[in-house]
């Protein structure tokens, strides 16, 4: 494709070179640059794409775009230079006209919102689906066609992302998408150039507010209100407080929706619920209502919640709109379900089972908080933890579900590498708090199982939590390997038989960290300075410089790297406590660097004495004794009579002496073929916070 055909719907300046030139792709990420290419240089809040100029130079692209007219004096003549005022939406274009502007191919559905836009884009697919549509969909969780799932890095993907998804909708028959649109995504130009068929607006709070999202409410806000200046049609709630801010500039027709109010600042809402009420019937959950307007019927849908009914209303309106049968419409909400949020699974007439993602406080608060509005004979939880995670997210599960459940069973849900009744042991310090009843079973089928029969008529059985087979982890991996087949994986994908390294968070394995079948695996432990993983200036819980130094040691000599983390303020300095902890790494490394890098876990005929830690260099054939308690006089190193040559103190250098061991009177204790190191009384002042020994094998 010419460069001019991809420019042809935004203003350019053509610096040098011609329009005229080939383009094979477009690119933004220098790392993908190839011959004939044209490379647009985004500036982000991380790094600056003209700083990567001579890399385009170098690699052989035939276009350069740059919003800076200096940039272009570094360009050979040879090559194509363009200035536009935004790269960003410069990309967005090029990347629609690049594969032939899919978008207007398509019904194109966006739903903006704080709230409620991830089951409402479900619902809406679900429904155009059983009206016998077919339906791409793109979102927090990536994008579907199908069934098929495909992973992706941010809510609204990036603009070419974005186009390529459409143009992979299309060739595989789609007639309609309907996709997230963030406040960041339309912030950021992603969708610039779309011109959506509908654009609906939930609901807005505060959020996404801070560094790198959004200065402040007003700007979030007005972000979100950027869709309703490229929609055909605005679909808002009405019952939104910020509905009228969010329809400022807006060039669209707008539709209106409410369920506490059909007279809106004298404007009649299109589509009104009245008549609200919950179904509990038979184990199925869900709300009933009529509506009047554009439509006039009872309504039901079987997803609990009154946030049920706003979705269920912009449903309505876009599948209207869009000309679907009233009839279809209403049979399609009925059997709608939103898998994982909220999923009511129809095992028993006498009580609900419900399947809900939540793993974390807030989320599992909203869930629970739904469910009590339905006042269940009881209310019982099954859940677990996740393994090498956050203990604080275990004790404030432990602590909301103790507060509003009725029963806990404690279970296993993808533990890692830590043992189950750990993670439930951290679990029961936030039950504890507020008194909740529980029980453990390990088992999570037997523990399902469990409450499946001793369940009492009215009950509701929630399952808590998210696996690997939700979100498609094999599928994940084998498009990384496909991408990148030198690339290391580690374990968090919940797939052990593709992991390269182990990561255990936030915990040191008391021994060297094996497989299923005893063999030792690569692994290395993810640590923080404080309780915290970024900064947080009230954090109370931060370890020690000699736990810091310990921590280090004890992951080598088990066979493991250390992963430390540190948080930056919003300053981007580091809090002084976390610089007088690597301080402390730096100088007791400066003088027993030896024993740290090169070395791992000694072999197993080499016993440590009480109180230390062997590591071992199996290059140098160097053993290194860390003695974390520091004896009078003597160490007794068993096993290790007769296979050492010399022995020294790493931080000074000084010789220590040896003697072995002949299990006479004057030793009595000490086995034969001991090794005895006679120890200084005193120590050098530096390199002796954990003092090292040196032993060179013979």
């Amino acid at each position: 494709m010419k460069l001019r055909e991809l420019c042809s719907e935004f203003k350019y300046e053509c610096l040098s070179g011609s329009m005229d030139v080939d383009v094979r792709d477009v690119i933004y990420d220098s790392r993908k640059i190839t011959e004939g290419t044209v490379f647009v240089c985004m500036v982000g809040a991380v790094t600056d794409g003209h700083k990567y100029i001579p890399d385009a130079v170098k690699k052989g692209a035939s276009a350069i775009v740059v919003e800076r007219a200096d940039e272009a004096q570094q360009i050979p003549d040879q090559i194509t230079v363009i200035q536009v005022e935004s790269a960003r939406r410069a990309l967005a274009y090029m990347s629609a006209a690049l594969f032939g502007h899919p978008d207007r191919k398509l019904v194109t559905i966006g739903i903006t919102g704080t709230k409620g836009k991830t089951t409402t884009t479900y619902m809406i697919k679900s429904v155009l689906e059983m009206a016998g549509k077919k339906v791409g969909l793109i979102g927090t969780i990536g994008a579907m066609i199908g069934d098929e799932h495909i992973p992706s890095k941010n809510t609204t993907p990036e603009s070419y992302e974005l186009h390529r998804m459409f143009a992979a909708m299309v060739e595989a028959g789609c007639e309609y998408v309907v996709m997230e649109v963030s406040s960041q995504g339309l912030k950021l130009d992603r969708t610039a150039g779309i011109l959506f068929d509908y654009g609906v607006f939930t609901n807005l709070s505060p959020d996404h507010i801070g560094p790198a999202e959004h200065e402040s409410f007003e700007e979030y806000l007005y972000c979100k209100s950027l869709l309703f200046r490229q929609c055909r049609v605005g679909i808002v709630n009405a019952d939104d407080p910020h509905w009228e801010e969010i329809l400022k500039g807006h060039t669209c027709q707008v539709r209106t929706f409410s369920a506490e109010g059909n007279d809106v600042k004298d404007q009649v809402v299109d589509l009104f619920a009245s008549d609200i009420g919950y179904i509990n019937e038979g184990g199925r959950l869900g709300m009933h209502f009529t509506v009047s307007g554009c439509m006039d019927c009872k309504v039901k849908v079987h997803i609990p919640g009154r946030f049920s009914v706003y979705n269920a209303m912009v449903t309505m309106l876009v599948c209207n709109l869009a000309g679907i049968p009233d009839r279809a419409v209403l049979d399609g909400l009925e059997k709608v379900q939103v898998k994982g949020r909220v999923e009511i699974l129809p095992v028993s007439k006498d009580y609900s089972l419900i399947i809900d993602y939540a793993h974390n406080e807030v989320s599992t608060r909203s869930v629970l908080t739904t469910l009590l509005e339905y006042h269940p004979k009881r209310l019982i939880c099954v859940y677990g933890g996740g393994g090498n995670r956050s203990k604080l997210r275990r004790y404030d599960m432990g602590e909301v579900t103790g507060e509003l459940a009725d029963l806990c069973v404690l279970t296993c849900d993808n533990p890692r590498d830590e043992e189950i009744r750990d993670i439930n042991a951290d679990i029961k310090v936030g039950l504890a708090k507020s008194n909740g009843k529980y029980i453990e079973i390990d088992d999570r089928k037997e523990a399902i199982a469990y409450c499946m029969t001793h369940a009492k008529p009215g009950d509701m059985i929630v399952l808590l939590g998210k696996g690997h087979e939700d979100w498609e982890s094999e599928k994940l991996y084998e498009l990384v390997q496909r991408l990148q087949p030198g690339i290391i994986v580690d374990n968090r994908l919940d797939l052990p038989e593709s992991a390269d390294i182990v990561t255990p968070e936030q915990y040191t394995p008391d021994r060297g960290m094996v497989d299923a079948d005893g063999r030792p695996v690569v692994w290395e432990g993810c640590q923080t300075f404080s309780g915290s993983w970024g900064y947080h200036r009230d954090e109370a819980t931060w370890k020690s410089p000699r736990m810091c130094l310990e921590m280090l040691i004890n992951h080598v000599s088990r066979g493991g790297n250390l992963l430390m983390n540190v948080g930056p303020t919003s300053r981007g300095y580091l809090d002084k406590r976390a610089l007088d902890r690597l301080a402390a790494y730096g100088a007791w490394m400066r003088y027993n660097s030896r024993s740290i890098y090169g070395c791992g876990q000694a072999p197993a005929e080499f016993a440590a004495p009480e109180d230390c830690r062997f590591t071992w260099n199996p290059e140098t054939k160097r053993l290194y004794l860390h003695c974390f308690a520091w004896p009078f006089k003597h160490i007794h190193l068993h096993s290790l009579g007769g296979k050492v040559r010399y022995a020294q103190l790493l931080a000074d250098g000084s010789e220590i002496r040896m003697r072995e061991s002949q299990g006479d009177s004057l030793n009595s204790g000490t086995p034969e073929n001991a090794l005895t190191l006679e120890l200084p009384v005193l120590l050098p002042e530096q390199g002796c916070e954990i003092p090292v020994i040196e032993l060179v094998l013979k």
